[in-house]
């Protein structure tokens, strides 16, 4: 019998995607010594000419590449940097510290990387607010004396560690070998004007899950944010004639994105707000590693500058990740067009030519172009550059390459006179290449979208038709729909309506929670589109097994009282020290919880004999403070801490 299991847990988990096995350092689980602080130790890296820096800037962004940091090459390994300690079990752990003044990030590049089994290799910010790892043998590519080297993630901080845990019985200490440091010297979900915030890198800018997205939720699943090195851009998976059948993976962006260090690009998956407002923090980042370049077409001025490369991993095998294929249109008969994009890195966000301007898509020889005015709104920004060009039929029709300032009319010196010119690569071009007669497969699209030599005009998008669903930080959408299960440690936010689908069981885990003001569907419903006709079955055939729970009161309630329980904190932001106001007495609690972004529990108690609570050694950022009654209600507030 098909079944629909909800279980509710109550506390907020440390769950995320499968790059690394996402556990605590070492550090934090047993009690060691401090690291030794010594110039072996602690590798500071040289300041940067900021003067200097911001003039090469403003030269690349013209050309649509938007960098975020400064590479420092160095080379720095366990042998030749860091502390070895070996513990009383035998165990052994070394750790390294990397000072980069004022920084806003760092990220590492290994040119030599190899773990053996059973070893750990962690990354984290000194205050452990940010956290990288463990990173294990999982995460080798190639033999120890003949790998491919490796890359790890953005770290918000200036100031990070690196943790080797060895255990006694593993003899081989493996190889950990950094090349380069990136010192991020702009946040790449922020601008670089410090009069704006995070996700507000633009006047217009419009989250893909606000008005304007709302008919593009399949599509916005294609569009991903690609960081290499020190710069971000935009790609896209796309379908191809094979359909489910193929066994490769397409992602379609800009050439001049291109570097020699693919191999280790990371893919942000779903980066985006779950509304039109901006995110309070920044949203969980779900990755994917490494791509090869199987075509492209270089030349940012004057060529169609496309580059398709195959990711080296099937994104729908990962936790959080729902992808969509993207269909495409290979002529040249369109009018408008929409743009999902990454602009300067930040949250996903949606443009469309005809939100702005009357004037349609123009063909300039290889190129799409389109323009907007005034010059003071920069809709399409460095970090937009591979993002696709979508048609009204919702197909791939082109890719996004660098914005130009154009003066329209005279003094030529006066802000309101200029308009952007945004060039595009159309899509018809990269399908053929630059000349039909002697193009190969290497600088065309046509023979890795087109396998079995169909040649259409069009081709359909594609929906992956997932078994099971495994979700954990990932951004509610409207409706996920499984071929058999979904399983969930979803946060579903309030004001965000979700439905889960599922053909045989779905199930709640350590970690879900439904908001107050959220609605929340769970129905148990064959997936018909993954049943092929005419063996389609009838969505209806539910045997009257469908539940659905809605938590849409504008506060907190239990499952089986009508009273309905609220508390409030006072002050809220505060320095660490607040006060906990109920309508209900303080007896009825059962346990205090409050936990950080991470999931790490800073604060508990089973019994609240006073109001006021003081955390501590808390530092600044978001708090989920989750309060149990002796009944089971689950209430749960956002707090901010300011020190």
């Amino acid at each position: 019998m098909k079944k629909l299991i909800i279980l509710f847990f109550l506390l907020y988990g440390v769950v995320c995607g499968q790059t690394s096995t996402h556990e605590k350092p070492v550090s934090l689980i047993i009690d060691i010594p401090l690291l030794s602080i010594n110039e072996n130790t602690q590798k500071t890296m040289p300041a940067l000419d900021m003067k200097k820096i911001e003039k090469e800037e403003k030269e690349r962004e013209e050309d649509g590449i938007f960098r975020f940091g400064f590479i420092h090459e160095v080379s720095l390994n366990l042998n030749n940097s860091g502390e070895w300690l070996e513990l009383p079990n035998g165990d052994k752990i070394w750790r390294l510290q990397i000072y980069c003044p004022n920084a806003t990030s760092i990220n590492l590049i290994y040119d030599s990387f190899w773990i053996p089994e059973s070893a750990k290799f962690f990354i984290y910010s000194n205050d452990y607010q940010y956290q990288l790892g463990a990173f294990t043998s999982t995460n080798n590519r190639g033999k120890k004396e003949d790998n491919e080297g490796f890359a790890t993630g953005l770290i918000y901080s200036d100031n990070i560690t690196l943790e080797y845990f060895v255990p006694k019985e593993v003899e081989d200490v493996g190889i950990i070998s950094i090349s380069n440091i990136v010192h991020g010297y702009r946040n790449i979900d922020f601008t670089d004007r410090s009069d704006r915030g995070f996700g507000d890198s633009w006047k217009n800018g419009i989250n893909i899950n606000c008005w304007a997205g709302t008919d593009w939720q399949k599509e916005k699943n294609a569009v991903v944010k690609i960081v290499s090195y020190n710069n971000c851009f935009t790609g896209s998976l796309v379908n191809t004639t094979a359909d489910a059948n193929s066994n490769h993976h397409y992602v379609y962006t800009a050439a001049h994105c291109l570097d020699n260090n693919i191999r280790n690009w990371l893919f942000y998956w779903h980066y985006e707000s779950p509304g039109c407002s901006n995110p309070e923090s920044e949203p969980y980042r779900v990755p994917t590693k490494g791509a090869t370049v199987v075509a492209k077409q270089s030349g940012l001025y004057y060529s169609t500058d496309f580059a398709l490369v195959e990711i080296d991993n099937d994104p729908s095998e990962e936790w959080d990740i729902i992808p969509y294929y993207l269909g495409w249109d290979n002529t040249n008969n369109h009018r408008y067009c929409t743009i999902i994009h990454h602009p300067a890195g930040d949250i996903k966000k949606i443009t469309s030519s005809g939100y702005f301007e009357t004037d349609p898509l123009l063909i300039k020889s290889y190129e799409w172009m389109f323009t907007h005015a005034p010059i003071t709104d920069t809709i399409l920004q460095g970090g937009s550059s591979g993002s696709p060009l979508l048609n009204a039929n919702h197909k791939l029709i082109g890719h996004h390459k660098l914005s130009l300032p154009v003066c329209g009319q005279l003094p030529c010196s006066h802000p309101s006179h200029f308009y952007w010119a945004y060039r595009s690569g159309r899509f018809s071009v990269a399908w053929a290449g630059m000349d039909p007669n002697t193009s190969n497969s290497t600088n065309r699209v046509r023979d890795w979208l087109d396998p079995l030599n169909l040649n259409p005009t069009t081709w359909e998008g594609r929906s992956v038709c997932q078994q099971t669903i495994k979700l954990h930080y990932l951004y509610p959408q409207p409706l996920f729909h499984a071929v058999e299960k979904i399983i969930s440690r979803q946060i579903i936010q309030s004001e965000v309506t979700t439905t889960y689908k599922a053909g045989e069981e779905i199930v709640l885990e350590d970690g879900f929670h439904a908001e107050a003001g959220s609605n929340f569907h769970a129905k148990i419903e064959e997936y018909t589109e993954c049943i092929p006709p005419p063996r389609a079955k009838s969505s209806s055939q539910n045997n009257g097994e469908n539940e659905e729970f809605a938590f849409q009161e504008s506060k907190s309630q239990s499952m089986q009282h009508q009273f309905s329980y609220e508390f409030n904190l006072h002050p809220n932001p505060n320095p660490g020290t607040f006060q906990i106001e109920t309508n209900f007495p303080l007896s009825e609690i059962s346990q205090l919880k409050i936990t950080n972004t991470l999931g790490l529990t800073v604060y508990e108690t089973q019994k609240l004999s006073s109001n006021e609570i003081q955390l501590p050694n808390s530092v600044s950022g978001l708090y989920f403070v989750v309060m149990v009654l002796k009944d089971g209600t689950v209430l749960t507030q956002k707090m901010m801490v300011q020190r």
